[in-house]
């Protein structure tokens, strides 16, 4: 599992509205082998954590050339 940890506190109002969206995009997505699995998420210490899936690979902009 990864651990994405997002400052929330610190944004403006706009750019949280937009992290919690995100946060419920994933969380409404169904299992798919092409698409890094959330698991969870939680506020710690003023920080939005979302509990993913590690992708094996590492990122994905170094395993493609655009």
């Amino acid at each position: 599992m990864a651990v994405k940890k997002v400052k929330i506190f610190e944004m403006d109002a706009d750019t949280r509205s937009q992290c919690e969206n995100e946060s419920r995009l994933l969380r409404s997505l169904p299992p798919h082998p092409n698409i890094i699995n959330y698991y969870d998420c939680f506020v710690k210490d003023n920080e939005l954590c979302l509990i993913l899936e590690l992708a094996q690979c590492g990122k994905c902009a170094s395993n493609h050339q655009l």
